[in-house]
């Protein structure tokens, strides 16, 4: 443990080249944003924090839905109720739960689940034969019961039975039936992860909008145990931000075959045996249509528009690892027969089918061509304009019966979302997308009325990744007043602001931005109240009185004799307290700018102007400069964003130095910037530092910290 010195003073160091020669002279670091003041004492030890803990440890931010505010606030609970307009949350802090009006929240987000090897092998949930896209970005899954007149009838597990008006469909996706094997993806069901690094069982693949998967994190896998007949078409839909970089591994007749990119180059390779199918350019969309045959062993390759790109022939006997196999024979679980292994930045997988093939080429098709286009078992493409019949889809002069049909694009497909929706959004792990004014809630289902569908439409709640509350943009989105005028409390995991309203009967309640009504307030050790800064200047120079209790009191010191200590507060009126209960006492003085570096107490410690440029919202520091101030730390939160120029470099903040000057009996952070990653490291000169925390996927974004006092913890 490191002792924390009572001091206020913070020293801000440009240190790329002084720690490590490996980034001498090839930074400068850029420090801006703001300094955040609040109550409380400074003082004892300091302790490492949790490696992904901002507000609690990562387990706990994770596990525990969130609802979060348009003012940036969010607060932990449980998603109680919900009618026209409001929501009902309940949360620890306080006694009842909270009415809120729909129009101050932007979301509820609930835990996500990771895809992990403990998964591989687990059987996918029937969610019915069709997912069902419609022209408003929303996606249902189920059985086609049939048609009647022009809505769609769908039997679906999370929604009952639903008529969907045909004029809303964007798309029909076979997931199984019909000679598919599987159609999806739908959320993580059905899929794990193969394990590449040593016993790692949580490999950060996500359920992503729509029931896609995506990664942000290179050399992770993902995986299916799914048989691929001897007759196959196997088709594929990859997205990146940049260009895709993949590696997609296909037992074949027991042997894999990999598609993978080596450069900007996708090949197909097996053993030492290889061939180019295309280059890729500036896409960031790639996608393929495989048909294999196991009787002559080969393997024909298409872009996904049709076009033929080359047939590869598969040896019989594995010879070698191609150049990127995602998997060696000894790390490969027997079931993951598919395999996709990510080799760039991040990588989604957008669409992914297994059917039986019929033999028959994939049709070729412009995609802009502007008709419908639907394709049947069998391998046919029909085009031309569509509608319902009483037996199934017309289309191109063909009814098409619904239990022969792979799938169906309208003419406009591809511009789901176009047609917008607004009211709660809810969006689950398997992709289900359901978007509609809320009607009411219980039982564990929401039920809304959608644009598309006949009349309101009941909706399970299990598996429910986020719920997004879109405004009604034909009137003002309310804000709420400034957070500066509004009173504060703070717990470990939340700071909410709203009023402290009474009532007359002793009990404390709060209303927060958005309430309907105040709430009692929970009695809880771990909640600090906070009024409203006062805007009169003698107010905010008031004193301070710090008891052992914790408590502290502003106003003005009236006398101190005979151990008593007499002080007088607006909101407390006279107080005379023994001296013995007092921890400290701080005469009012010039208040000090918290935000940003325009307050008269920042300057520079070390270098000219060319090495520290200061400003009001930021400073930049060179190498071998350095800027801090001797009074700021007067609270117990220090906020700003770090980022540094060309990738690589450091930068030093001191804290509670004895004296500005010379650094002396600091406790000190270090950030060290390294290509997207930044390391962090925490002790003293005299201790040393210490830490294994670090950020990853920088993506040259400046990094928000925030560093929290709390208690005798860092």
């Amino acid at each position: 443990m490191i002792s924390l010195l009572p001091t206020h003073r913070v020293l801000l160091l440009g240190l790329a080249g002084m720690v490590c020669p490996f980034w001498a002279g090839l930074a400068q670091v850029r420090i801006q944003g703001n300094v955040v003041l609040g109550g409380g004492g400074i003082g004892g030890n300091i302790a490492l924090a949790p490696k992904t803990a901002v507000e609690g440890s990562a387990a706990t931010v994770s596990m525990a839905p969130r609802l979060h505010w348009r003012n940036g606030e969010s607060l932990p609970g449980t998603w109680e109720n919900a009618g026209p307009g409001t929501i009902s949350w309940r949360s620890p802090l306080f006694q009842d739960s909270v009415p809120l009006k729909g129009s101050y929240l932007r979301l509820i987000e609930m835990p996500s689940p990771e895809i992990s090897t403990q998964r591989l092998g687990v059987a996918a949930l029937d969610r019915g034969s069709f997912a069902v896209l419609l022209k408003n970005g929303d996606r249902l899954t189920g059985d086609i019961l049939g048609t009647e007149g022009n809505w769609l009838r769908v039997k679906s597990p999370r929604h009952g039975e639903v008529k969907l008006n045909w004029e809303g469909i964007s798309s029909l996706r076979r997931l199984h039936g019909a000679g598919v094997i599987f159609g999806g993806p739908s959320g993580i069901e059905g899929w794990g992860a193969v394990d590449t690094k040593g016993g790692e069982k949580s490999l950060s693949w996500f359920a992503l909008e729509g029931g896609s998967l995506g990664t942000q994190q290179w050399n992770r896998s993902l995986a299916m145990p799914l048989k691929i007949p001897d007759k196959a078409r196997i088709d594929v839909v990859l997205r990146a931000s940049e260009v895709p970089e993949f590696s997609l591994q296909l037992y074949l007749g027991g042997n894999p075959v990999t598609i993978e990119t080596w450069d900007t180059v996708v090949v197909a390779t097996q053993g030492d045996q290889f061939v180019p199918l295309q280059t890729l350019q500036k896409e960031q969309e790639v996608g393929f249509r495989l048909c294999w045959d196991q009787s002559s062993r080969q393997l024909a390759c298409y872009r996904w528009n049709g076009e033929k790109l080359v047939f590869f022939t598969a040896s019989a006997d594995l010879g070698g690892s191609g150049k990127g196999n995602p998997v060696t024979a000894e790390a490969t679980p027997a079931p993951a027969s598919i395999t996709l292994l990510n080799k760039g930045r991040d990588l989604a997988l957008e669409y992914f089918s297994v059917m039986e093939w019929s033999g028959r080429e994939p049709s070729k098709r412009n995609p802009g061509d502007g008709a419908a286009v639907a394709e049947t078992s069998d391998g046919i493409v029909w085009v031309g304009s569509a509608k319902l019949s009483a037996k199934g889809l017309a289309i191109g002069g063909k009814s098409l019966p619904f239990e022969d049909l792979i799938r169906y694009d309208s003419e406009t497909a591809g511009a789901e979302g176009s047609a917008k929706s607004r009211g709660t959004q809810l969006r689950f792990n398997d992709g289900t997308v359901v978007t509609g004014e809320v009607s009411g809630m219980a039982g564990g289902q929401v039920t809304q009325l959608m644009s598309f569908a006949e009349g309101p439409v009941s909706t399970r709640l299990d598996g429910l990744h986020r719920a997004a509350l879109i405004p009604d943009t034909t009137h003002e989105v309310p804000a709420g007043p400034p957070l500066a005028e509004l009173d504060a409390i703070k717990t470990t995991n939340a700071t909410l602001h709203g009023t402290i309203e009474g009532s007359g009967d002793g009990i404390l309640r709060w209303r927060p931005v958005g309430g309907e009504k105040p709430v009692a307030l929970a009695v809880s050790s771990d909640l600090e109240v906070r009024r409203a800064s006062s805007k009169d200047p003698a107010a905010s120079a008031a004193s301070l009185l710090f008891l052992d209790s914790g408590d502290i009191v502003s106003g003005k010191l009236l006398s101190i004799s005979d151990g008593t200590v007499a002080f007088e507060s607006q909101f407390s009126g006279r107080l005379e307290l023994a001296s013995t209960s007092v921890r400290a006492l701080h005469l009012g003085a010039r208040p000090v700018e918290g935000k940003g570096f325009g307050d008269v107490g920042w300057h520079r410690i070390r270098g000219d102007e060319k090495l520290v440029k200061q400003m009001p919202e930021k400073v930049e520091i060179d190498n071998g400069g350095a800027f801090g101030h001797a009074a700021i730390l007067q609270g117990d939160e220090v906020r700003f964003s770090i980022g540094v120029e060309a990738g690589w470099g450091a930068v030093g903040v001191d804290l509670f130095v004895e004296d500005v000057e010379s650094r002396s009996e600091a406790t000190t952070v270090r950030f060290f910037y390294s290509g997207d990653e930044m390391y962090v490291l925490l002790g003293s000169e005299n201790d040393g530092l210490r830490g294994d925390q670090s950020i990853s996927n920088l993506r040259g974004e400046p990094v928000k910290i925030r560093i929290l006092f709390k208690g005798d913890q860092l």
